[in-house]
């Protein structure tokens, strides 16, 4: 049975669908359909949404389930894109290194954690949890952490990164980590470098992909909850949309209405402000621990 010999263990809202989007284009490379499959953060228990109660459902925890994704696939690079790795990282990494070994290749994408936070609780308001401020979900984080609510919802915690990020390199023998910033400013230079990590064709040419997890505020609210919404009539015309356009094409084309109509406003001063002195020193920490000059991370 082949398994997984990559994964991209995270941060969260730090550009890891768009990864996912480019390399699932390349021949040399097999990732399973679904992203996230989160099996090895070991999260049956951590996962619950505050608001229903209820247990998210899109997590494999079962070994079986979870290695038969890769059955028969004799891709150079077979790999598993799950950002709760690195929240998760000391469940995630006893259990990478229990089944997959200490060679397995890892690969980081960081992401300033103060825009990480923002963007992270854009996606929560984009989803339709639009009653909560951002002032909310930080007073709420702590008592969410004690009620194994899922991580998702956790806008600044996902963002401190040094002591995972030292975990995976003390841990592991071949750790890339990629700075989003490098890679908005160059895809091409990052994905080369990227390819050649993996061992694979660095001069395939990839095409931009077409979903790009796009977070913001709804502009025309009524508009989005016609997309998101459970009307009576919604499953005669859903059927009669997906004859016409196919499964696929009628998904893509509901999320670029729903993503053109995503607006996004400026962080408050205060609360970014409130930000920077709470990341300022792991990020500092970090700075050393990578040997990077993050200093444009630090910047009010």
């Amino acid at each position: 049975m082949s398994r997984p010999n990559f994964l991209i263990v995270g941060a969260a809202k730090s550009g890891t669908t768009s990864l996912d989007g480019y390399l699932k284009q390349h021949p040399d490379v097999f990732l399973p359909e679904i992203k996230e499959c989160r099996y090895f953060s070991n999260i049956s228990d951590k996962n619950i949404n505050p608001f229903t109660k209820k247990k998210w459902t899109k997590i494999i925890s079962n070994n079986k389930e979870y290695y038969n994704l890769f059955v028969d696939k004799h891709n150079k690079a077979i790999g598993d894109i799950s950002p709760d790795y690195l929240y998760y990282y000391e469940e995630s990494i006893k259990k990478i290194k229990s089944e997959l070994g200490e060679s397995v290749k890892i690969i980081l994408i960081l992401r300033n954690p103060i825009d990480r936070a923002y963007s992270n609780y854009l996606h929560i308001v984009r989803d339709g949890f639009d009653q909560l401020s951002i002032e909310d979900v930080l007073r709420k984080e702590d008592d969410w952490v004690k009620e194994n609510i899922w991580y998702g919802f956790f806008i600044t915690k996902p963002g401190f990164y040094y002591q995972s990020v030292k975990s995976y390199l003390e841990n592991f023998d071949d750790v890339k980590i990629i700075i989003f910033d490098d890679f908005l400013k160059d895809k091409e230079k990052c994905l080369k470098e990227l390819c050649i990590f993996l061992g694979i064709d660095e001069t395939f040419q990839f095409r931009d992909p077409s979903f790009k997890n796009k977070t913001g505020v709804p502009k025309y609210k009524c508009l989005d909850s016609i997309i998101k919404s459970k009307y009576p009539f919604k499953p005669t015309l859903k059927k009669l949309l997906t004859w016409f356009f196919g499964t696929e094409k009628l998904n893509q084309k509901l999320e670029k209405i729903q993503e053109s109509n995503l607006v996004k406003p400026t962080l408050d001063k205060a609360t970014k402000e409130r930000l920077f002195y709470l990341y300022k020193n792991d990020i500092e920490r970090l700075e050393k621990l990578i040997d990077r000059d993050l200093s444009h991370w630090k910047i009010m």
